[in-house]
């Protein structure tokens, strides 16, 4: 869970002398918030490109002057069809940056000390949910009850590089709290619509084993993040993000070359993006029943091997990212990823030297002892 950190913000972010910014602390910021859309609502916004999206079942209606955003989702979700008659019932959701809007409200911290902890408690608090990322003066806004979302970059192609892969990512997360659903940081590999989910840090194995799957035919919804839903005792998953990551020298331990136009990057990360559909080989499943939680280690033996772990092991591999990566009820989340744990068993997975029997291993897995 981030925590509270030294960062000077005394001369805030003023962009503009029109109007005078908002003197901000962490008790005014979801007024901050309130004033923003007010300004919003005041603007002229006829030129402003929209499009409207459905991602996991969700009605969004994306509004910003420039196309940039709107653009990264198209590029990166999995885009579900949206019907006519849910516009209606769409969450708005409105990307600006302050160059393109000038007159924008700025605000001037009257503190010298950030607490992100502090700010999404306190504007919780006003049963909304914020973020604000002081290195790059990014904000996002959002108000469940009026179905509203906002966005706000210091210019168009200010995105912090993590969030280009995954556009939205905060308002995905903020509108699962309060259902029995919510996002969870792992690979995904499944046969014939049962699956499982591969957790752990970086450097375990994880983008490896699901990669290694999916080029034998397997099926996965992802390797970033996947939409979970807890339906009584079971859990499915569906696909959220488009593209997955593998540096150069994964790809190549899997006969893969990164030069081949497929693969976008390097990106910040030194890994590659890149569509795994599109290597015609395990398909993107809409979704996913799963019946157990595997966590790999690299052991360099002759044959992958599985060992039963508890769920307590399950979950320290999986809330980590997830408490990091999403912000806002940390509780809730980590809750919810105790409650798939719970109803999950869980394996070690000892993984092989030769990535041909780890995914037949995988695959015996699933079609075996997991039916």
């Amino acid at each position: 869970m981030p925590q509270t950190r030294a960062v000077d913000l005394s001369k805030g972010f003023e962009m503009t002398s029109r109007p005078a910014p908002f003197k901000l602390t962490i008790d005014s910021a979801a007024d901050y918030a309130r004033q923003l859309w007010s300004c919003i609502d005041n603007l002229d916004t006829d030129s402003w490109f929209e499009e409207y999206f459905c991602v996991v079942g969700r009605c969004l209606k994306l509004r910003s002057p420039s196309r940039f955003y709107l653009d990264l989702c198209l590029e990166n979700l999995v885009l579900e069809p949206f019907n006519e008659s849910a516009k209606a019932e769409a969450t708005e959701v409105i990307i600006l940056d302050r160059r393109s809007v000038p007159s924008l409200l700025s605000a001037r911290w009257d503190t010298e000390v950030f607490s992100t902890k502090a700010f999404v408690e306190a504007m919780e608090q006003e049963k909304l949910r914020g973020i604000y990322d002081p290195d790059h003066d990014l904000w996002q806004f959002y108000d469940h009850e009026a179905k509203r979302g906002l966005y706000i970059l210091r210019s168009e192609g200010s995105v912090p590089p993590w969030e280009a892969s995954f556009p939205l990512r905060n308002f995905i997360h903020w509108s699962c709290q309060e259902t029995s659903q919510g996002l969870l940081h792992a690979g995904t590999a499944g046969v014939d619509g049962d699956g499982v989910l591969i957790v752990g840090p970086g450097g375990s194995g994880k983008s490896g084993t699901t990669l290694a799957a999916i080029l034998s035919g397997m099926d996965s919804v992802g390797d970033d993040y996947v939409l979970a839903s807890l339906q009584g005792e079971s859990v499915e998953v569906r696909p959220v993000i488009a593209k997955m990551k593998q540096d150069a020298k994964g790809l190549a331990r899997l006969g893969l070359n990164p030069d081949e136009a497929l693969f976008e990057g390097p990106n910040w990360q030194n890994k590659y993006s890149f569509d795994f559909a599109a290597l015609g080989r395990g398909m993107r499943a809409p979704h996913l029943k799963i019946k157990a939680a595997l966590l790999p280690r690299i052991s360099h033996g002759d044959k992958t091997s599985f060992t039963k772990t508890s769920g307590m092991q399950a979950m320290l591999k999986l809330s980590p990212s997830n408490l990091y990566q999403l912000t806002g009820d940390w509780q809730r989340t980590m809750q919810f990823s105790g409650s798939i744990c719970r109803n999950l068993p869980a394996f070690h997975m000892d993984l092989g030297a030769e990535t041909d029997e780890i995914a037949d291993s995988l695959r015996d897995l699933i079609k075996g002892q997991l039916q």
